[in-house]
């Protein structure tokens, strides 16, 4: 079952004894077991609690498993990030011998892989929980409700805005409404997002693109000379960057047969599933190219993004991107 599920049905299932906790999203996998052990209410914990941690043995899970609650009708055993595949662990001994007191706990920031059987038999015989990351709708509301828990109130506009800035993993969206609330910004614009906020890769795009659209080169290079020195994030990089021109080749589309800015943004969202604040920026964006220049753009984008992956280096870059946004 998905994250919010699991807790939302925790009153249930906290009287089962085996939970598998794993997902892409660190935020939700850590939501459920902390949730999950608030639910199980660990009497002493100091002593009726025992977390191990990667390097464990067969030895430590076992006895760890097999120890009696101490003044307490059950202890919890939490493994977190240990790979139950190994041979030397013989995690399908211990689950031969979990005695119905010991509440066994697997939580893994990563998603392990769940081609091996071992992780498929606790996916079928464990309680598990999928931390699978928001999207759309989902991420959006989440984020306007933990703003609201932390008095910050967020529009529509202002939340899509955040998630531009700062990408969509939940942790760094906490952290900034965080921040938020530190600074005493309970109501912010746009201008202060910007100002507050930090920029993950999807920013650095976001800034980069605004400031080559305005003409600003030198903080546009500036930013591409941060980006570069990461191969991987360069890559990443360039894909966001097909992101941005790939909507305005439709925007333009649409421009061309006579729509405003809004009918644009709104075609868009229909058809691709695009929030309306990027949407805007698309149709906005697309008049200061024809069409056949965003095509170029895409087909530059392509060779760049090819060169990179077969090992290659981006040459004379301020000259390529110039061509690609039109300047020469």
């Amino acid at each position: 079952m998905q994250a919010l599920e699991f807790i939302n049905q925790l009153p249930q299932l906290k009287t089962e004894n085996c939970f598998f906790l794993y997902g892409e999203e660190q935020y939700l996998v850590d939501h459920c077991k902390d949730a999950l052990i608030a639910a199980l209410d660990i009497q002493f914990p100091e002593m009726n609690l025992t977390i191990l941690k990667e390097k464990t043995t067969y030895a430590d899970v076992k006895n760890a498993c097999l120890q009696a609650p101490c003044f307490a009708e059950l202890r919890v055993v939490l493994l977190e990030d240990i790979d139950i595949s190994e041979k030397a662990l013989q995690f399908e001994k211990v689950m031969e011998v979990l005695p119905p007191q010991t509440k066994l706990i697997l939580a893994y920031s990563k998603k392990p892989d769940m081609r091996k059987g071992i992780y498929k038999d606790m996916k079928k015989n464990a309680v598990s929980a999928e931390g699978d990351a928001l999207k759309g709708d989902g991420l959006l509301k989440w984020l306007v409700g933990n703003a609201r828990k932390s008095g910050i109130t967020l529009t529509k506009g202002t939340a899509e805005l955040l998630i531009e800035i700062a990408g969509s993993e939940m942790y760094a969206l906490k952290n900034e409404v965080d921040k938020l609330k530190y600074a005493g910004i309970t109501k912010p614009n746009a201008e202060q997002l910007h100002t507050v906020a930090a920029g993950s890769t999807e920013y650095d795009i976001f800034q980069f693109h605004n400031h080559m659209m305005a003409g600003e080169y030198e903080a546009a290079f500036g930013i591409f000379e941060k980006v570069k020195r990461d191969r991987s994030g360069l890559i990443g990089f360039i894909g966001l960057l097909v992101s941005k021109f790939s909507p305005m080749y439709m925007a333009k589309q649409c421009a061309l047969a006579g729509m405003n800015d809004r009918q644009i943004a709104d075609r868009l969202s229909e058809t691709t599933g695009m929030k309306t604040y990027p949407a805007l920026f698309a149709a906005r964006d697309c008049r200061s190219f024809s069409l056949a220049q965003i095509r170029t753009a895409l087909q530059q984008l392509e060779q760049v993004d090819q060169q990179l992956k077969m090992g290659g280096k981006l040459q004379e870059y301020k000259l390529t991107f110039l061509k690609m946004y039109g300047k020469l």
